[in-house]
């Protein structure tokens, strides 16, 4: 028995984007906390830590990935051509967020994270972050990281502090929730008696 409750309505695509994007905007310095502390104590230098924490491609690449979590935690509560649809306009609406990454690498680069986060739901915010430092030409730094036991779950603490996790089904949840004094009323009373929804 599948107890997975499905979603009967999605956020319009922009409504998440600017959502998604203005936290991930507050929530990005908080992160980088947690995310820049694990990569000094797995040996890289502190001057190259800031220079990538402060990289507008750094931060791009937080963005889709955090935009891949959300995404990815769709499944099995939608069906596969709405989330297909959604992803498309997703993507137009994120290109203007996203820069410097060039326009015609988000689709791909999005679906790929997606896809991963989806074949291996553990460690997704260790995964890009390692996809941030490869972006930026911190590979070694990234094979400091692959190889240091402790970084994966000192990083996954980085999504207790951000307040970006969630941000799609809490936009899901809020209209549940703003539909359900109305649906609950007696169906003589104004309401149309109990929704399943």
């Amino acid at each position: 028995m599948n107890f997975v409750r499905s979603i009967e309505w999605l956020p319009a695509p922009e409504l998440f984007v600017a959502e998604l994007a203005a936290r991930v905007g507050s929530g990005y310095p908080k992160a980088t906390v947690p995310i820049c502390t694990a990569i000094r104590r797995a040996g890289a230098a502190p001057d190259r830590i800031l220079a990538f924490a402060r990289d507008p491609l750094a931060r791009a690449h937080f963005l889709l990935g955090c935009c891949a979590e959300e995404i990815a935690a769709l499944e099995g509560r939608l069906d596969r051509r709405r989330e297909a649809a959604f992803l498309r306009t997703v993507v137009a609406r994120l290109r203007p967020h996203a820069r410097p990454i060039p326009a015609r690498r988000i689709s791909p680069l999005l679906r790929r994270l997606v896809a991963a986060f989806r074949a291996d739901p553990a460690r997704t915010r260790f995964r890009t972050v390692l996809a941030m430092l490869e972006a930026t030409g911190n590979e070694d730094i990234a094979a400091l990281l692959a190889a240091d036991a402790a970084a994966p779950l000192a990083i996954e603490c980085s999504v207790t502090v951000d307040g970006i996790a969630g941000t799609l089904l809490r936009l899901v949840e809020e209209r549940r929730e703003a539909r359900l004094p109305q649906a609950l009323l007696p169906t003589g009373l104004g309401g149309r008696g109990f929704l399943a929804a």
